[in-house]
């Protein structure tokens, strides 16, 4: 979502979960359409490692999201997550090392949310017009 601080991508090891495994991941810009997002702009660009241990399952990749100042903005951006140089040399990746990931606002929870401000301003405004008489 839009308004989280941060996008948690999870990487889910499978095919067993013995020994240590490393991999490697990136975001990716998409291009340069209105519905991509632009690292510095809308994300921070993170790049790094994983490293899974014996038993270990899943990682997670955290993407902070930038928040824009104008809070009213629909947002509906994409931008990319590669996988890549795994190791050790037996290890695979699957067939789905790049993702998309979306940051968009949850529109239903924004109308809420002013609904509920709306609300509580009138409440606030009837209370302030009763103890003023």
């Amino acid at each position: 979502m839009a308004s989280d601080e941060n996008a948690e991508i999870i990487i889910v090891r499978k095919n067993g979960s013995d020994g240590v495994v490393t991999v490697d991941y990136e975001t990716q810009e998409l291009g340069k359409s209105d519905h991509t997002a632009t690292p510095g702009v809308d994300y921070e660009a993170v790049k790094g490692t994983l490293k899974f241990e014996a038993g270990e399952t899943s990682k997670p990749i955290l993407v902070p999201i930038i928040q824009h100042k104008d809070q009213s903005e629909i947002r509906d951006e994409s931008f990319g997550v590669l996988l890549s140089n795994i190791h050790p040399a037996g290890a695979k990746l699957s067939k789905k090392s790049f993702q998309i990931i979306n940051i968009v606002t949850d529109v239903e929870g924004k109308k809420k949310s002013e609904a509920l401000n709306q609300l509580l301003k009138k409440i606030e405004d009837e209370e302030e017009t009763t103890w003023a008489s």
